[in-house]
């Protein structure tokens, strides 16, 4: 998503916003770990869609048959009602490219599954009929890779679905496509290095299968099972390894598990304090979070996974139980939107984690001292520690525009198992933002005096926040308006939470800017 609404805004002083701000709304200071209620939709939904643009979310279809469309702007608390869809559905899938956003199949009134596709400009509030996929599909998965949209699996009429279609936005077509070797439903996929992993699930009887479609030769493969079949669960990716959360089959199942894409297997890890399925999960800090869901009651329960630790713990609980939810984060905040408990919801509420400590001593790397951290446009982030010179390198081949290769190698020495090594090759088109920590050798960096805000939304809706002078800030605006003249990504040095780092710089690329806004002291 490359969208330029650039807010280049001069602001009256910093603190008469804030007060003006709390007096307005309230969920821009909300408690540490607390969840608090915001502004709820106008229409009460489950077994919905949402997605995120702008920093705005919209939500989208849902039972009984929905096809009202609503949007909320976090800034101001409040949702916005937005044309509807042609056609009702549930138990579809939406997808977001170039700023608009796709509905495609589901069921519809009488359980009918559709086929039909939709897709909605918020430039012009308006909906139109896309080409329909070959085969009428619900409860099956869609994933986006190289601006093309993947539907898998599902249930149609005539049963369970193993087959696999891809949509090309730039010609309105759908092509069909190799179809998994097992049909599924209720199951769950990721992409890691642009190959989507098909998980678990149900057809019939609950699945611990597990493959992986490659686009490059149009082929799946079968890999390791999980440990536990499972349905109605969730999947979330640290370091380009995979965490199946919970779910059911047959019985609730609390149980956790990680697979390694080097070394094709699935590792049991802690499970959580409460059975779940039905709910949702999210990555914020760095940790796994989970929310609500349902084991035979409705769960407003929340727990937080460590994955450097295998650690779950407890958060404080939503104001309201419920399951088929659906939930977002925006900035440092969860949102968890509608679902059922024990009635269909409209309510909303927001939650803030504690923020995370770094650790004041930790030991640099044997084998370097500078951390890089990268910030993929899925959102996935990425970390390696590696001398400074090896750091530079990186930066000269992104700051040449990838010059020579189209992707950078970097070697991996953990979690090699029985390989001789482990290599991530990362695409120069596929990544956001990073950051390079250098270790702290001497004494803490000076900081010059700050005279304004400057906060970068990104098209992953990360948002950054830098405190700078005049001529920082004026420096940025000259590199925005000259196209990025000179260098695809701007350096930005940070002085806060440096931990054991002497420096740490943000990197951010041009054409993954969504907007910035300046705020003066």
């Amino acid at each position: 998503m490359k969208l330029k609404q650039i807010l280049k805004t001069k602001l009256i002083p910093i603190a008469l916003v804030a007060i003006t701000l709390l007096l307005l709304l309230n969920i821009t200071a909300l408690a540490e770990d607390s969840w608090t209620t915001v502004a709820s939709m106008s229409t009460a939904r489950n077994f919905f869609q949402t997605v995120v643009i702008d920093g705005n979310i919209y939500a989208i279809g849902g039972f009984t048959y929905l096809a009202s469309a609503e949007v909320y702007d976090p800034d101001i608390d409040t949702w916005t009602t937005l044309s509807p869809m042609d056609t009702g559905r549930t138990q579809f899938q939406a997808e977001v490219i170039d700023g608009k956003i796709y509905a495609i199949g589901g069921m519809t009134t009488g359980g009918a599954y559709l086929s039909s596709v939709e897709v909605y400009n918020p430039n012009t509030d308006t909906w139109s009929t896309l080409s329909s996929m070959s085969t009428a599909r619900g409860s099956f998965q869609t994933e986006v890779i190289d601006g093309k949209i993947y539907a898998i699996g599902g249930v149609s009429p005539s049963g369970y679905v193993s087959s696999v279609e891809v949509y090309n936005p730039n010609n309105n077509t759908w092509s069909t496509l190799s179809s998994m070797s097992t049909a599924r439903s209720s199951f769950q996929t990721e992409v890691i290095d642009d190959r989507i992993y098909a998980i678990g699930g149900r057809n019939g009887s609950y699945l611990s299968s597990v493959e992986v479609y490659d686009p490059s030769n149009n082929t799946w493969s079968t890999l390791s099972s999980m440990s536990e079949a499972r349905g109605w669960f969730q999947t979330e990716v640290i370091d380009d390894r995979i965490y199946a959360i919970g779910g059911r089959n047959g019985s609730y199942v609390s149980s956790v598990e990680v697979y390694d894409t080097g070394t094709d297997s699935w590792t049991a890890l802690s499970s959580m304090s409460e059975a779940r399925e039905q709910f949702q999960s999210e990555l914020i800090g760095g940790k796994i979070c989970v929310i609500g869901g349902y084991n035979g009651t409705y769960l407003s329960s929340v727990e937080a996974y460590d994955s450097g630790t295998d650690s779950w713990t407890t958060l404080a609980s939503m104001s309201e139980a419920r399951r088929q939810l659906q939930s977002e984060v925006i900035g440092e905040k969860i949102f968890a939107i509608g679902g059922y408990g024990g009635s269909y919801l409209s309510s909303v509420e927001a939650y803030t984690p504690t923020p995370t400590t770094p650790d004041p001593t930790p030991e640099p790397p044997a084998d370097g001292n500078a951390l890089l951290r990268i910030t993929m446009i899925t959102g996935e982030s990425k970390e390696y520690d590696m001398s400074a010179g090896a750091a530079n390198a990186f930066i000269s081949w992104y700051n040449s525009g990838a010059a020579g290769s189209p992707s950078y190698s970097i070697a991996k020495n953990y979690n090699i198992g029985s390989l001789s090594g482990r290599t991530d090759n990362i695409a120069f088109k596929k990544i956001a933002f990073f950051e390079v920590m250098a270790y702290n050798t001497s004494s803490t960096p000076d900081t010059s005096t700050k005279t304004a805000l400057l906060k970068v939304t990104m098209a992953t809706d990360d948002v950054m926040e830098y405190e700078m002078n005049a001529a920082g800030i004026s420096a940025f605006e000259t590199w925005y308006d000259g196209g990025a003249s000179g260098t695809p990504a701007y350096s930005i040095d940070k002085t806060f939470n440096l931990g054991p780092f002497a420096s740490r710089t943000d990197y951010l690329a041009h054409d993954m800017l969504s907007d910035y806004e300046i705020i003066t002291f």
